[in-house]
């Protein structure tokens, strides 16, 4: 029999668009203890750990928490406002694994232009 680890799980920004995506895939199984989420208040930080029960970083407390939380996952899904993603992505993109999968629910970015903020691209 395989042992299949679950991946790790981080949501850089976590708005209506990514709570929603997070909320179906807790109701789905994954668990908990293998997602992370970043925001930028302590207050909604507080929020979100306390509905789902999951590791929340706040910008406003460590300005590298959107670094830290790419750093130790397998699936980043990035879901904050197109104006922000190119930005994100150059923020994150030294601290992804090669094999990290990448994912940005932003309208109107295309994959070209995030392709050329990550330093190394696994298709």
């Amino acid at each position: 029999m395989t042992n299949v680890t679950e991946p790790t799980i981080s949501f850089l920004g976590c708005g209506s668009m990514n709570e929603a995506i997070l909320g179906g895939l807790l109701a789905g199984g994954v668990s908990p203890e293998r997602v992370t989420a970043t925001v930028r208040s302590a207050e909604r930080a507080a929020e979100l750990r306390r509905v789902h029960g999951i590791t929340v970083l706040a910008t406003a407390e460590d300005p590298d928490a959107n670094r830290t939380a790419a750093a130790g996952a397998d699936v980043v899904i990035m879901g904050v406002k197109p104006v922000g993603t190119i930005a994100l992505a150059r923020e994150i993109g030294p601290a992804l694994r090669p094999t990290t999968t990448v994912i940005s629910v932003a309208a109107a970015i295309s994959l070209a232009m995030l392709e050329l903020r990550f330093p190394r691209v696994s298709r």
